[in-house]
């Protein structure tokens, strides 16, 4: 996530698109996996706090708030990773979602084009409904959706506080209830 440069010091990465593709490559496989643990295991207080990570996700997106669109985003994926139990797949999906996050604050355009809450619902329904298959489909058309979306032959925005952005989401525990909005 950032670059060390001898004589220079430290600046933001700046991932390649070959990198960002790799990377949402990587998650797919990983994040197929976290759905299959998932799908059938949902205990009804696990689907209630991701309905309210998802809620929240809609109210920050609502209030136009993108520092915390891609924070909670973020957070969701790690959330379905840790409701696995797998620890060893919750600790290489945060790191992916991290870099992914880098990706989303950098190249991700409007806050149309960040990862969805409405995607983000539609995958939660699917896995409560017990549909592992269209729950893998959902989940490999929003990362692809997402990759697709990024601007990577542009600029990096400087508007971007991605200090407090990383801060945020690698600080809190995956299984914390997502923070109130501000």
């Amino acid at each position: 996530m950032v670059d060390l440069r001898p004589n220079r010091g430290a600046t933001v990465a700046q991932p390649s698109p070959k990198e960002a593709r790799d990377l949402f490559a990587v998650r797919t496989v990983l994040e197929e996996l976290a759905i299959r643990e998932l799908v059938g295991s949902l205990s009804a207080e696990q689907a209630a706090r991701l309905a309210e990570h998802v809620a929240a996700e809609r109210m920050a997106f609502e209030q136009g708030d993108r520092h915390t669109m891609i924070r909670l985003s973020g957070q969701f994926h790690i959330l379905l990773a840790s409701l696995t139990g797998n620890t060893v797949l919750e600790e290489l999906i945060r790191g992916l979602v991290a870099r992914s996050s880098l990706l989303l604050a950098l190249y991700g355009g409007s806050n149309e084009e960040l990862c969805s809450h409405l995607e983000h619902q539609e995958l939660l329904d699917a896995i409560i409904a017990g549909d592992q298959q269209r729950a893998i489909q959902l989940m490999d058309a929003h990362l692809n959706g997402i990759a697709q979306r990024l601007h990577l032959s542009e600029p990096a925005s400087a508007a971007t506080n991605l200090p407090a952005i990383f801060r945020e989401l690698m600080a809190l525990p995956a299984t914390s209830a997502p923070p109130p909005l501000r």
